[in-house]
């Protein structure tokens, strides 16, 4: 028996379309689509007509609105309509339903933009590859014209965000990697690094903690690739609260931090065990502190003295200080100027 062969052209133009660049802006064929006339079917007793159209063909046996066997000589996909319409702003190809686009397509904008994916109810829905005309693509999981779900995004000549989307933002898990070497691996909230992550620089150097806003906020761990490392509390890409550094020399600063610098009340601590306890204004000893050495060294610019506590300036002695011998017996008690003691200072260490 012959096969029967019903062709319908339809050219479908609609007015009144936006054009959208970016995804989440809304998308094209939103009006409604008027239904192109059915033709007058003859009705046939014959059991072997599945579909009733008076014909017995291959796809009688094929399923209605769902994906069908590709070895079964069925069509890819049984819908109400699989055609090519033209939009204002672009062309679709591809299948519908009730109307909507729903099933495989591709849209081509004008612009150049392009989308090869799953529809449902009109919109982008399931999975799909989104092409710009500006070079960046996506691959993934789309909802209701969105990325929803996982997917790649390349943009920027190299940049690779790999990752949870929610309303077509960075939401969830997520891995970018720039071009340029760095790399991101953590929490992500609205398009920005929110939450637990770590980030690693080309030049090795890495911050492991908490993100808030795209910034490092909160508790985190700072490793440079020189040895150094810190090890607090950041607020605003910067050290501020308590933290420790630890110098690959094994000095040691345990302590308050403000905007990034020592300040406020801390202990540095050298590794021939000498030790500073005080007061710190823009890295540098300011204010109240105490000075101590172990046995067998001096103070500078005291001798004998091991212990000195009093007031200091740019990491100098100044104003008010008394200086200890290794004994603890007080040898000085007076004023300093530009580090030194003034007056009469003890020539030997038990007076």
């Amino acid at each position: 028996m012959k096969k029967s062969v019903l062709i319908i052209c339809l050219i479908v133009s609609i007015k009144g379309v936006s054009q959208i660049p970016l995804p989440g802006d809304p998308f094209p064929g939103q009006n409604k689509i008027k239904s192109p006339k059915k033709p007058q079917i003859k009705t046939s007793k014959d059991p072997n007509d599945i579909d009733n159209d008076g014909v017995i063909n291959k796809f009688d046996n094929c399923p209605d609105d769902s994906g069908a066997v590709s070895n079964s000589g069925c069509p890819l996909l049984v819908l109400n309509d699989s055609t090519s319409k033209i939009f204002d702003n672009g062309t679709y190809e591809g299948y519908w339903k009730n109307n909507k686009r729903e099933g495989r397509g591709t849209f081509t904008w004008t612009n150049g933009d392009k989308y090869v994916g799953e529809w449902k109810d009109d919109v982008m829905s399931g999975q799909g590859f989104f092409k710009w005309s500006t070079g960046e693509t996506y691959e993934g999981q789309w909802k209701e014209g969105k990325r929803n779900g996982t997917g790649k995004y390349s943009f920027d000549k190299g940049n690779l965000y790999d990752g949870e989307w929610k309303d077509d933002k960075k939401n969830g898990h997520g891995i970018l990697r720039w071009s340029t070497g760095e790399k991101y691996d953590g929490e992500w909230k609205e398009g920005k690094r929110n939450g637990q992550g770590i980030l690693i620089w080309m030049n090795e150097n890495s911050y492991d903690g908490n993100w808030l806003n795209d910034k490092r906020n909160g508790q985190g761990t700072f490793k440079w690739a020189s040895g150094n490392t810190y090890k607090g509390n950041y607020k605003d890409d910067m050290r501020d609260g308590k933290g420790l550094f630890i110098w690959v020399n094994e000095e040691k600063y345990d302590g308050d931090w403000k905007e990034d610098a020592r300040n406020g009340v801390g202990t540095y601590t050298w590794p021939n065990g000498s030790k500073y306890e005080g007061e710190f204004k823009d890295n540098e000893r300011s204010g109240q502190g105490t000075y101590t050495v172990p046995a067998g060294f001096s103070i500078s610019n005291c001798p004998y003295c091991t212990k000195y506590t009093g007031k200091w300036l740019n990491n100098r002695k100044v104003a008010t200080g008394k200086c200890y011998n290794s004994m603890g017996v007080l040898i000085f008690d007076g004023y300093f100027t530009d580090d030194k003691p003034w007056g009469n200072y003890p020539q030997n260490k038990s007076n």
